[in-house]
């Protein structure tokens, strides 16, 4: 039984995660979600008053309290992402969806022309994101469920181990960590950082080793 610690209890608390879009899993996903992050946005406002007065401090607000994706409905994706490229995967812990991921393959690698995936969207639990003040419920959660999509990638799509993605900006420096390519500002895609893994790179994360 793989378990999770909770930094708020000290328990160990069961996990698993699930390969293929879940409607059900999706639907709680946006109410749970969308009522911690109307919690945080409650919390910016009261701590920032007239933040959204000034352009640029609101979105380094976004990127301290952990909310640069406010805007993704994960209903609407799985409208959007249920076709064959694409591929779901949730984390589940204490009854709710702790982390969950969009893969889309296959994608061009930018190294060497072969085929990798594209992690369309990755996203944690707002509880389970670390900001000043805050002590996360779960850690880790983001990165176990890229590992299995990797092996996912490697062991049932048959894909070479390799991955790309555009980083929101809070995010660049755990790509960063896991030593992914960095390719620089993507000016026709929102203006997003792209990343890639390379092959060695992609080994190790699917390892847990990185």
């Amino acid at each position: 039984m793989q378990t999770l610690k909770c930094l708020h209890t000290g328990k160990d608390i069961p996990y698993t995660i699930s390969d293929g879009i879940d409607l059900r899993a999706t639907i709680s996903l946006d109410v749970d979600w969308g009522e911690e992050k109307a919690r945080l946005f409650g919390q910016l406002m009261a701590e920032n008053p007239g933040a959204l007065d000034d352009p640029a401090k609101w979105d380094e607000l976004l990127d301290a309290y952990q909310l640069n994706d406010h805007h993704w409905a994960w209903a609407k994706k799985a409208l959007l992402c249920n076709s064959a490229e694409y591929f779901w995967f949730y984390l589940m812990a204490d009854g709710k969806v702790q982390a969950a991921c969009i893969i889309k393959h296959p994608k061009v690698s930018k190294t060497d022309g072969s085929g990798i995936f594209y992690v369309d969207y990755l996203a944690v639990a707002y509880w389970n994101r670390g900001r000043n003040g805050y002590v996360r419920r779960f850690s880790g959660v983001g990165t176990k469920l890229l590992v299995h999509a990797i092996n996912y990638s490697i062991n049932v799509l048959g894909y070479r181990p390799g991955f790309s993605l555009h980083s929101l900006p809070s995010s660049e420096g755990y790509y960063r960590s896991l030593n992914m390519t960095d390719y620089g500002i993507d000016a026709d895609y929102h203006g997003l950082r792209y990343f890639e893994a390379s092959e060695p790179v992609a080994q190790l994360i699917a390892q847990g080793a990185a």
